[in-house]
């Protein structure tokens, strides 16, 4: 990936470029590498880890009014 494509895209919200972007939807996601590394879901860190595994929990949280 190009680093100024992926930075004007994000700067501008231009995510029209396919080569850059991908946008899908999921319940669920897990992502497989060959090697450890340190990553970040909305500023939450988490260690380097070969398996990574990302759900989403509908209605997880109730809010009182």
């Amino acid at each position: 990936i190009d680093l100024q494509q992926l930075v004007f895209g994000i700067t501008y919200s231009d995510f029209k470029n396919k080569n850059v972007f991908d946008f899908f939807k999921a319940s669920q996601l897990i992502i497989e590498t060959d090697d450890n590394f340190d990553w970040s879901l909305d500023g939450e860190h988490q260690k380097g880890s070969k398996n990574i595994e990302i759900i989403n929990v509908h209605s997880a949280i109730n809010l009182l009014k």
